[in-house]
């Protein structure tokens, strides 16, 4: 029965990359039929799972696996829960959501931009609905990453970060900042490029951006106290660290 639903899987897998290759065709009559053919293949309980693993393949055709990245993000946003604004049945199930988690992150490393840009933002709005219950360990990988000395894999978790910052809700907040802001300090205090400040403030920002929009029933009052004293002391403290650090240099 195992070997029958691998054989499957495989079918429903070659279906999809002809379709993605049909698509990206000039004729107009063979793009129209592969849309359709994949409207068809959406609705199977492993799209997503072949949608990721396209995305992520290195050795796979970069046009393939720029549109399955795309249609990825669309499919999160469309199916991974039914309280999602566009969710359109049906929901994708729950071993395909951690088959879909186990496989992004690795997205995160990859060279090409835009892949590396709808991964992150696959994995932001998958985080939305799922951190911490369903991804508890998600922020220990970017953290990881961030401190990776990968310029890529920086670049895609600061993305990440990024745009998870600028949906987070009422309900998360006490929870992202108390694990963020002491890392984004680490990364500030002993950042020697450019790039890891600006992901240190391009994270502040978003969170900042956040504390205005929530829900003003709920009394995060003394959350957002000590978020506002932290963020403060650690930027104030971590700019007079650079600073000295700049200043030893020129002796």
């Amino acid at each position: 029965m195992a070997a029958a639903a691998d054989d499957r899987n495989r079918s429903l897998k070659q279906a999809l990359v002809e379709s993605l290759t049909a698509i990206l065709s000039p004729d107009q009559q063979a793009r129209q039929m592969a849309e359709e053919q994949l409207k068809v293949l959406e609705v199977t309980d492993e799209f997503g799972v072949h949608l990721a693993e396209l995305t992520i393949d290195r050795e796979g055709a970069l046009a393939i696996r720029q549109l399955a990245s795309v249609i990825l993000k669309q499919y999160v946003e469309a199916h991974w829960t039914l309280h999602g604004e566009k969710f359109r049945p049906p929901e994708t199930t729950d071993a395909a959501k951690a088959e879909i988690r186990r496989l992004l992150p690795g997205g995160l490393q990859e060279s090409i931009s835009k892949v590396r840009s709808s991964v992150a933002y696959a994995i932001s709005a998958i985080a939305h609905w799922d951190w911490p219950e369903a991804w508890p360990d998600l922020f220990g990988h970017l953290m990881k990453a961030l401190t990776s000395g990968d310029g890529n894999l920086v670049h895609g978790a600061m993305r990440v970060l990024t745009e998870f910052c600028r949906e987070v809700t009422d309900i998360q907040m006490p929870h992202v900042a108390p694990v963020i802001l002491p890392e984004m300090y680490k990364i500030f205090i002993h950042a020697e490029v450019c790039l890891q400040m600006l992901c240190y403030l391009s994270v502040i920002e978003a969170l900042c951006a956040t504390l205005g929009t929530l829900d003003p029933e709920r009394d995060c009052r003394t959350h957002l106290t000590l978020f506002s004293c932290t963020l403060s002391s650690n930027f104030v403290a971590g700019v007079q660290h650079q600073n000295k650090i700049s200043c030893c240099r020129h002796f």
